[in-house]
């Protein structure tokens, strides 16, 4: 990956040895990489069918070709006396490539898309796709039990 050139900037310190210097300067970069990455913007699809949008910047509606929604159903257990079960659509890869999915397209930051995954990836892996418009998205989509 290249990142822009302020992340490479470092305080010098004086008075350590190589070693120690090589070592403090790559943690500094490091540091510098995840922040960046945290606030780098990243376009992902959505289908309609799911949930809102309300802090997530929309930038245009689209269509996804080659898969088709899929109905889920999540049984939270953490409460034996009140299992609350909740259904919700995502998106499966489909046979036939007739299908699609309707959806929009949203900004999102590296930090919510790292949210997003810890939310989605006991279900679903998230995927580069590109939607019918031509734009590069992140979706998530279904896994096969």
């Amino acid at each position: 990956l290249k990142y822009p050139s302020n992340i490479n900037k470092v305080v010098r310190t004086y008075g350590i040895s190589y070693a120690e210097a090589k070592d403090l300067a790559l943690q500094q970069i490091k540091a510098n990489a995840i922040q960046y990455e945290k606030q780098k913007k990243h376009l992902l699809f959505v289908n309609y069918t799911e949930g809102s949008t309300h802090d997530q910047t929309i930038k245009k509606a689209d269509r996804l070709s080659g898969y088709k929604l899929h109905q889920l159903t999540i049984q939270n257990s953490s409460n034996p006396t009140n299992i609350i079960i909740d259904d919700y659509f995502t998106i499966k890869k489909s046979t036939d490539k007739g299908d699609s999915v309707e959806g929009f397209i949203i900004e999102v930051t590296g930090e919510r898309l790292s949210q997003m995954d810890k939310d989605n990836l006991a279900h679903s892996k998230r995927l580069l796709e590109t939607t019918n418009s031509g734009t590069e998205v992140w979706i998530y989509v279904y896994i096969n039990e």
